[in-house]
This record gives structure tokens, sequence and C-alpha cells, in this order.
């Protein structure tokens, strides 16, 4: 019985086959049929009629990435920008890993003031393509059109290198972080990266060369070279993966110089050593800059990537409500304003005259290179002490015998004691997360898993056993690992519950991938640990 329904099941297979070939062959001939009517609209001046072709494409079961980029190119021609935003959306989103169209999208990001979205898209492509060059022109203006000059610079920097010559955002800047240089020792630390092109003789990898010498970009090449021939080879290639023999020959170029002719026989390569994309490096050098003195030994900092939203709502109040329960109303004694400030768009400190609080956020010992949230460390033997200046008189707030009874009424109290204990935990699971991507990139398994409850499922429905097996071997396999969190959020579900999401870029030397990521952590005893964790 069973071998009668195998072999039913098998014929079943053989005679739809042919048909799911075929209409997988109609429906793409009926894809590049809307295409070529949409394009012969456009080329005579009838853009609304290719507009209209392409979305009965879609209508008609003949959607496809292309018509979602040329419906995004028209609507973004005729000034209609909202609309070829979401019509590039949805070409990313059909095809993620198309460079091209997520390029596409980061512009139209960028020219609508999007600009945290175009900077996730921009970074999203240089890190899998760190020989780029527009892609960091573009991140560059990005970074500038935010306020955030040293990143732009930096940006500006690694383009020229990799053969761009625009002066615009340049001059834009000025004389501002001028001094500021790229630091690459950190990234000859990692095994070397090049880019490359195959061409079938010498006298053409000649004639590239030539072009390259003359301010032809290395990017623009690849696609000329791919429209002549679509076999031709391009790409980014690891030391490791060359042959002995060409790796001597390769080994000891210095990152950034210039593109060199290699006989891979029976082809030619013109290879070029680049550096990764390291933002982590770059922000190191932005909040140095930022800060124009080294920190305080004293001064404890701890960082993560926080939305504007994010940070308004967990810091800002954090600070008032924390000042707010610091004045002593049955001393009257004169109040002496402070209120949070914020040096940039990725920093933000308490001011000096910020009072302690009883809990603080536990601190990292090791200091990743996200934005930073300042805390000063309660150390009385080594802090300077400041004394807080009274107001001017006609500053000075008037504190009635009524307004003293309210705020010592034990009832008002305690709701503000629990609003300030909910945003110092709320501080505190974003402190988690940190910690346990600090664990993953040092590639310090024993501090990994202990920030995982005891509760703690895991996905695919494994045993916890199998899973600590296979996080371990991940874990310390790899030569080097990198961990990125970006646009991280953090709800308070309740006093002991937290979800976050946020986006999760891994590179290591053997892997590249990101991912969204949820996670449920769960306080226990005095800790937050990951009690769920789910990526899509």
């Amino acid at each position: 019985m069973k071998r009668n329904a195998l072999l039913f099941f098998l014929s079943a297979i053989l005679v739809l086959l042919p048909y799911s070939q075929l209409h997988a062959e109609n429906r793409k001939a009926t894809i590049k049929g809307f295409l070529k009517k949409a394009n012969a609209y456009y080329t005579n001046n009838r853009p609304f009629d290719a507009i209209n072709t392409l979305r009965d494409a879609i209508k008609k079961n003949a959607d496809h990435p292309q018509v979602r980029v040329q419906l995004s190119i028209l609507y973004y021609g005729l000034g209609l920008l909202d609309e070829a935003i979401a019509a590039a959306e949805q070409a990313v989103k059909m095809d993620p890993g198309s460079e091209k169209n997520r390029f596409d999208l980061a512009k139209f990001y960028l020219v609508d003031k999007q600009y945290s979205q175009a900077e996730n898209q921009f970074t999203y492509i240089l890190r899998r393509n760190p020989g780029f060059t527009l892609g960091y022109y573009y991140l560059g203006l990005t970074y500038y059109r935010q306020g955030k000059d040293i990143m732009a610079r930096l940006c500006i920097q690694r383009a020229k290198k990799l053969g761009h010559r625009g002066s615009m955002i340049e001059e834009k800047l000025g004389a501002s972080s001028l001094n500021i240089k790229d630091s690459l020792p950190a990234t000859q630390k990692k095994e070397p990266l090049y880019r490359f092109i195959v061409v079938s003789s010498k006298e053409e990898a000649e004639t590239i060369l030539s072009k390259l010498r003359q301010g032809k970009l290395f990017d623009v090449l690849v696609i000329e070279n791919k429209n002549k021939n679509k076999q031709v080879d391009s790409g980014l290639i690891m030391l490791s993966e060359f042959k002995t023999s060409i790796a001597d020959s390769v080994k000891d170029l210095q990152p950034f110089s210039e593109p060199v002719i290699i006989h891979t026989d029976p082809d030619y390569r013109i290879i070029q050593r680049i550096a990764s994309f390291d933002t982590q490096s770059w922000k190191k050098i932005a909040a140095s800059g930022d800060s124009g003195k080294k920190k305080k030994a004293q001064e404890v900092s701890y960082t993560v990537t926080i939305s504007k939203l994010e940070r308004k709502k967990a810091i800002a109040p954090l600070t008032a409500e924390i000042e707010k329960q610091a004045i002593q109303p049955s001393q009257e004694a004169p109040i002496a304003r402070s209120s949070p400030s914020a040096s940039s768009a990725e920093t933000v400190s308490q001011p000096k005259n910020t009072i302690k609080t009883p809990v603080q956020p536990p601190v990292s010992t090791t200091t990743p290179p996200e934005p930073i949230i300042e805390e000063k460390s309660a150390q009385p033997a080594t802090e300077e002490k400041e004394t807080k200046q009274p107001l001017a008189a006609a500053d000075e707030p008037t504190v009635t015998t009524e307004k003293l009874q309210q705020e010592t009424d034990p009832a008002d109290k305690n709701i503000h004691f629990k609003m300030e204990a909910k945003k110092l935990e709320k501080l505190k699971v974003f402190d988690a997360i940190l910690k346990w991507r600090i664990a993953w990139q040092s590639q310090d398994i024993k501090g990994y898993l202990a920030m995982y409850s005891k509760h703690f499922k895991p996905a695919k429905k494994l045993s916890r056993k199998t899973w600590e097996q296979k996080r371990r071997k991940s874990l310390s396999h790899p030569k080097y690992v990198v961990i990125g969190i970006e646009n991280l959020i953090v709800e308070m579900k309740s006093d002991s519950r937290a979800v976050a999401t946020f986006m999760q870029d891994y590179t290591s030397d053997r892997y590249t991938d990101t991912v969204n990521k949820k996670m449920v952590l769960v306080k226990e005893g005095d800790d937050w640990m990951i009690s769920r964790e789910t990526s899509y």
C-alpha cells in the first residue's frame, strides 16, 4: 500500500513538473512584456501610461522586483516621493539580496529626509560590500545632514581611498573634523580583504587598470564588464581563499594601495586590497572627537544603540524624575536647576549636578563602540565635590506650605518612586542586552550563556543541552566576531518582564548576516535574563 502511494506521488511530480516549468517560463515572458511596454511609453514621454502598465502587471500576477524598481523610478521622476519609496521598499522586500535595489531605496530615504532609514540601508550595503565606493559617499552625506560631521568625514575619507574624487561634502564640512583620521590599524588585525575583477586577457586587465588610474570607479567598471559579459566574475575575496602561490604575491599589499594585475591561469584579475567596514571603531573616533578630552577615570560609561524616541522616553524623563526626587522641601534649600543635554545625536550625558540614586545600572567593564550614556559612579573618595549655586532671586521658585504638604504626601512620593524605579529597570534591560552583545563579540562563552534564564526555551524545539552545544561551537570557531545592534527598542510589559526588538548585524571571518531580533527578558533577583529569543 505504501509503495503504491509513493509511486502515485512520484508520478504526480513528473506530470506536474513540466507544467510548473512552463508556467514559470510563461510568467517570465509576461513580466518582460509588461516591462517592455512600460519602457516604450516612458521613452515616448508618457510616464503615467508606463505607471498604469506596471500596476496592471502587479494585478495580473506578473509582479517582480524589477517591476517595483521601474515603478519607483517613474514615481520619483514625477515628484511622487512617497509612492517611489513604497515601491522601492517592495522591491527590497522581494529581493533583499539586491545591492542596487537597496541602494536606490536608501537614496530615496535620503531625499525624503528619513536619515535614520537611509543610514540603516547604506550601512547594511557596506557591511556586505565594504568596497562599494558610492555607498561611503552617500552615507557620508547622510551623516552630514544629521550633523554627524566626524562620521561624515570618515566616510568621505574612505570613499576617496577607494577612488572617489568628489569634493562637495568636504566643502560643506569645511574645517570641521579636519584632523580626524580613519583608524586602519584595527582593520589590519583582521584577515586581509580584496576586491577583484576577472577578465580573460592581460590586455583587458591593463585597459581596466588604465581607466582606474584615470579616475573611473572600480564599482563602475564592474558594472560595465558585467553588461558586456554576464559571466564575468567580480566581488570580494579573503586572503585565505587564494591559492598559495597567489596569496604570497598579494599578502603584502597595503589597504587601498593601487590595484595590481595577477595572472590566475587561465584568466587575469585586477586586485585591490581594501578594509572592512567597521562602524564601531569609527564611532569610537567620533565619540572621542566630540568629547574633546578623555573621560575622567571615575566616570563610568556603558553603551547601547537607542532610537531618538527611546532616548527621549527613557533618558530625559529619568533624569528629570531623579532631580525631582532630590528636592528636600523640609530644608527649604535653594533648588539648583539641571537638565540633561545631548552633545550629539549619538551621546546623551547626565549633567554634572545630577543627584546619585540608590540604585545604579550595572556597568560593563568593556566599552563597545556604540552611542554612550554616561553616569558617574558612586566613588565619594575620588569624586570632585560640587556646590550647587542658588538661583537668582527672580528665578527662584516659590515654595508654599500647600506645595510642601503635597510633595511630602506619602502616596504622592510612592508614585514618583515607582516611576523612577520603572525607568531604572528599563535602563537595566538595555544594559543586559549590551552585556549579552559584549560577551558574544568577545567570544566569552561562559558570560554569554550566563545571560540566559534557567527557564530559557530555545527555538526550533531544541533541548537546552543541544542548544548550548551549538552556541559553544558557534562562539568558539570564528577567528573574530563583530556584533552590531541598531534600532533597539525596549517595552516594559510589567515590573518583571520586558520585550526588546532590534536589528542585529553579525560579522565574522566565516559568515555575515543581518536579522531582526525579538527578545523576551525576565527579572530574576536583581538581574534581567533572556527567556525567549527569535529571529525574523
